[in-house]
C-alpha cells in the first residue's frame, strides 16, 4: 500500500507537470497562492509516504530488523510530518480569514487573506509545533529502542514493548498537543467563517472557497487524524502492536491523508490551454443591476470579451432586477382560483405607478380560494407555505392575490392575462401580454416522480453515443399531456398574428419555480424552436434538471439567454442528477441567505458551497428573502459590491419595483437614508486601510500574537507585505458584479 500511495504521487507529480508546460507554453500564469499550497501539500506527502515505506522496506529485506536505529530514524522523520501536517492545517484554517485591520480589510491586495500574509506571521503557531516535536525527538534519543535483545526470538519480546513511565508520559503530552491543534483549528475555521459572511463573497471568493473546503473536507481530515492518532497510542498501550503503529506508521491515517492531499493538489493546479482564462471566467460572472442598464453593460462586457472569447454576442449577462420581476410571476402563478381543465381570459387595467393605487404595504391575511377538489387543497396548502414564514409574519405583511397580479402585470404594462390548467397532470401556465411584451409563468406538479427519461420529440441523435435528447418522463408528461403545450403554442402564435409584429419585436419572458421551472425549460425549447424570438429570457428558481447532456447541448445552442436561480441551502434542485444522466442547461446563479450572490459558479465552487440544505430553502419566500437580501447587502460598507449601493438604488427609479419592494419590507431609500452618513463603499478604499497608517510601538512578534489569539492585524508590517501580494495570478481573487473591476482582473 505504500508503494501504491508513493507511486500515486508520482503520478500526479508528473501529470501537473504537464499541465504546468501546457499553461507555461500558452502563456498562461499560475498564480502564487496556489503553486505555493500545492508545493507544500506534495512536499509533505511525499515525504511521508517515503518514510513510510522505507521501515516496511527494511523490514523485509532484513531478518529481524524490527528494532534496527533505521526504524527510529524513520518513525521520528514521520512523526516529524504528520507534525507538520497538523501546522498546516492549523496555517490552512488561518489562512482563509480575511486580513483585516479595525474591522476592515487592508489595501495589500483586492482581496487580502491571511495567505498572503509573510511566513512569520505564523510564528506563534510554532509553539505547539516545537512542543510536539521536542516530545518526539526526546523519545526518539532516550528511548534507545535499537539496543534491543534478540530481536529474532519472538518468544522473548513478552512485555518488552510496554511503554516506560517517561513513555506514557511523553505519549499524554501528545495526545494533548494533538488536541491542541484541533481546538485551535476549529477557532480559525469559525473565525473565518463568521467574518466572510460579513464581507462580499464575490470579492473575497478565494477565501470563501478556501473556508468552505475545511467545512466540507478539512475538518474531516483533522478530526480523523486525531482519533487515528489517539487510537494507535492509548488502545494498544501495553502491546507490541502499539510500537508498530507508532513507528511503522498508522496506515488507515497514511491512506486517507495521502487520497485528500493528492485530491485537493488536482483542483491547484495551473488551468488547462483549453480552460477559458480566469479574466474571462471574471468578466462572464459579472451581471447588470436593472433592466434599464443592461444594454450598456452587455455592451461594455463584450467589449472587452471580444479579443478572447468567440461568439461574444451569445454570451448572456444576468439581471437582477428582472430577476425579482419574473419571481413575483412564478409566485402568482401558484394563485388556485381557476378551476382545472379551464382557460381563462382576463383584462386588467393597470394603475398609473404614480397614483396611490398601487400597494404600498401587505396585509397579512388568509386567501380564499375555490375548493377544488383534493389536488387543489394541497396546492392551496403549498402556495400558503411558500408565501407565508411563520417566523416573520409579524414583520412583513402580505399581499392579497390581486394586488399581487395587479403589481406583477404592471413591471411590464401588460393588460392581458390568459390562463391554462389541467387537473391530471397538475400543470397550470399562466401567459400575460401586451402589445410587444409576452410573460409566461408555470406553475408544474407536486411531486418528483416519474424520474425515468423520455425521447424528446422529434426522435434524433444515437442513443448509445449520448447524442439523442432526452428529457425527465414526468415533466415531459406535464407539458404534452391533454395538448397542454399544444395550446401554449398555438395561443402564443395567435397573439404574433393579431398584432402583426415580427418576431424579432418581441420580447418574451418564460419563467417557474420548482417544477415550473423544468416545464419553463421544456416550453422555452419548443416555443423558441417554432417562431425565433430575438429577445427570449428564461429565469428559472429552484428548478430540477430537466434533460440528459444532449438536450442541454442544442438548448443552450438555441436560448443562450437562460438562467437558473438556486438558493444555496435549496435541496430540490441537486436531486436527479443521477451521476451524469441529467445536466442542467444554462446558466446557474447562487443565492443565499446572506446577501451573496455568484453568477456562474465554477465547478469547484458547486462542489463546496453547499455546506447545509434545507427544504425550507426552497420555498419561494426564501428566493425573495435571498434576492432581497442582495440589494440589503449593498448598503452594508464591508458587504456591498463595488459601486453596489448606487446600482441598488437605481432600482428605486422605478415606482413599481420601489413598491414592489417596499411591500416585501425592502425600502432601499430608506436604507440609503439611514446609511448616509457612512458613505458608498465602492468610493476607492472605503472598505480598506492603507498601508500609511501610524505603526504601533509594539514588536511585530508581539503583534503576531494577538492577531492569533484576538484576530487583530498587523498595522506595522501592512506595507512589508504589500508587495507579497501584488503579484499578477490567476487565482479568481476578484469577481464583483462591477464590469469595471472584473475588467481589471483580465487586464492582470
Amino acid at each position: 500500500m505504500a508503494v501504491s500511495c508513493l507511486a500515486l504521487l508520482l503520478t500526479i507529480l508528473s501529470w501537473g507537470l504537464a499541465r504546468i508546460w501546457s499553461a507555461w507554453s500558452s502563456g498562461k500564469h499560475w498564480g502564487s497562492r496556489r503553486r505555493r499550497l500545492v508545493i507544500l501539500a506534495l512536499l509533505q506527502t511525499t515525504v511521508n509516504v517515503t518514510f513510510w515505506l522505507t521501515p516496511h522496506t527494511h523490514i523485509l529485506a532484513t531478518s529481524c530488523g524490527w528494532f534496527d536505529a533505521i526504524i527510529d530514524h524513520s518513525g521520528v522523520i514521520q512523526w516529524t510530518m504528520w507534525n507538520t501536517i497538523f501546522l498546516t492545517l492549523t496555517v490552512s484554517a488561518h489562512n482563509s480569514n480575511p486580513w483585516l485591520h479595525k474591522g476592515k480589510p487592508v489595501s495589500t491586495s483586492p482581496d487580502p487573506l491571511i495567505l498572503d500574509a509573510p511566513i512569520w506571521y505564523h510564528a506563534p503557531k510554532l509553539l505547539l509545533w516545537c512542543g510536539f516535536q521536542g516530545t518526539i525527538i526526546s523519545e526518539a534519543v532516550m528511548g534507545n529502542k535499537g539496543d534491543q535483545k534478540d530481536a529474532c526470538n519472538w518468544k522473548n519480546w513478552e512485555g518488552s514493548c510496554a511503554p516506560v513511565l517517561r513513555t506514557k508520559i511523553i505519549s499524554i503530552i501528545w495526545g494533548v498537543l494533538s488536541v491542541g491543534y484541533f481546538v485551535v483549528y476549529v477557532y480559525y475555521n469559525t473565525r473565518a467563517r463568521v467574518r466572510l459572511e460579513k464581507l462580499p463573497y464575490n470579492r473575497f471568493r478565494t477565501g470563501n472557497l478556501l473556508q468552505n473546503w475545511q467545512r466540507r473536507q478539512g475538518k474531516w481530515i483533522m478530526n480523523f487524524m486525531v482519533a487515528s492518532v489517539l487510537t494507535s497510542w492509548y488502545f494498544s498501550w501495553n502491546h507490541c502492536s502499539g510500537y508498530f503503529t507508532t513507528w511503522l506508521g498508522v496506515f488507515p491515517l497514511e491512506v486517507v491523508v495521502t487520497g485528500a492531499m493528492v485530491a485537493n493538489s488536482l483542483f491547484m493546479f495551473p488551468m488547462p490551454a483549453s480552460k477559458v482564462n480566469p479574466g474571462v471566467q471574471t468578466l462572464l460572472q459579472g451581471f447588470s443591476w436593472s433592466e434599464a442598464t443592461r444594454k450598456d453593460d452587455l455592451a461594455q462586457r463584450n467589449l472587452l470579451l471580444g479579443p478572447h472569447v468567440k461568439n461574444v454576442k451569445k454570451q448572456a449577462m444576468f439581471c437582477l432586477e428582472t430577476a425579482v420581476k419574473l419571481l413575483t410571476f412564478s409566485w402568482v402563478v401558484y394563485d388556485d382560483t381557476t378551476p382545472p381543465a379551464a382557460e381563462k381570459e382576463v383584462h386588467i387595467d393597470i394603475p398609473d405607478p404614480k397614483s396611490n393605487d398601487l400597494p404600498q404595504t401587505l396585509q397579512a391575511k388568509e386567501v380564499e380560494v375555490m375548493q377544488t377538489g383534493d389536488t387543489e387543497k394541497g396546492d392551496r396548502e403549498h402556495m400558503r407555505s411558500v408565501s407565508l414564514d411563520s417566523q416573520k409574519a409579524a414583520e412583513i405583511e402580505e399581499l392579497t392575490r390581486a394586488q399581487l397580479m395587479t403589481m406583477a402585470l404592471s413591471f411590464y404594462d401588460l393588460q392581458h392575462t390568459h390562463i391554462i390548467h389541467e387537473k391530471d397532470p397538475d400543470t397550470k401556465v399562466l401567459v400575460s401580454w401586451n402589445n410587444d411584451t409576452i410573460v409566461v409563468a408555470f406553475r408544474g406538479t407536486a411531486s418528483l416522480k416519474n424520474a425515468w427519461r423520455a425521447e424528446h420529440v422529434p426522435k434524433r441523435g444515437r442513443f448509445w453515443l449520448g447524442r439523442r435528447p432526452l428529457v425527465h418522463k414526468g415533466f415531459w408528461r406535464s407539458w404534452s399531456a391533454h395538448g397542454i403545450g399544444d395550446r401554449v403554442m398555438d395561443f402564443i402564435g395567435s397573439l404574433l398574428v393579431d398584432s402583426k409584429l415580427p418576431a424579432a419585436d418581441w420580447h418574451v419572458y418564460i419563467t417557474g419555480h420548482s417544477l415550473g421551472g423544468a416545464l419553463a425549460t421544456l416550453a422555452a425549447y419548443d416555443i423558441q424552436t417554432a417562431f425565433g424570438f430575438k429577445d427570449l429570457q428564461v429565469y428559472t428558481y429552484g428548478a430540477p434538471r430537466t434533460g440528459n447532456h444532449a438536450f442541454a447541448r442544442e438548448y443552450e445552442a438555441l436560448i443562450p439567454e437562460t438562467w437558473h436561480v438556486v438558493h444555496d441551502s435549496d435541496v430540490i434542485p441537486r436531486v436527479g442528477k443521477f451521476v451524469r444522466m441529467y445536466k442542467r442547461p444554462g446558466a446557474r446563479v447562487i443565492i443565499d441567505r446572506k446577501g451573496s450572490i455568484v453568477v456562474r459558479p465554477s465547478a469547484l465552487e458547486l462542489h463546496l458551497r453547499p455546506t447545509c440544505r434545507s427544504l425550507k430553502a426552497h420555498y419561494l419566500k426564501s428566493y425573495q428573502s435571498a434576492l432581497g437580501g442582495v440589494l440589503r447587502a449593498q448598503f452594508c460598507p464591508l458587504k456591498a459590491f463595488v459601486g453596489g449601493r448606487r446600482a441598488a438604488l437605481s432600482l428605486a427609479d422605478s415606482p413599481r419595483v420601489s413598491s414592489y419592494l417596499c411591500s416585501t419590507g425592502l425600502d432601499l431609500v430608506a436604507l440609503s437614508e439611514s446609511d448616509s452618513s457612512l458613505g458608498d463603499a465602492t468610493d476607492s478604499d472605503a472598505a480598506s486601510v492603507t498601508s500609511d497608517d501610524v505603526p504601533s510601538r509594539m514588536p511585530a512578534w508581539a503583534h503576531a500574537l494577538m492577531d492569533q489569539v484576538m484576530g487583530t492585524s498587523l498595522e506595522s508590517n501592512i506595507a512589508r507585505a504589500a508587495h507579497i501580494t501584488r503579484q499578477p495570478r490567476d487565482d479568481h481573487d476578484l469577481v464583483t458584479g462591477s464590469i469595471q473591476e472584473s475588467a481589471h482582473s483580465l487586464r492582470r
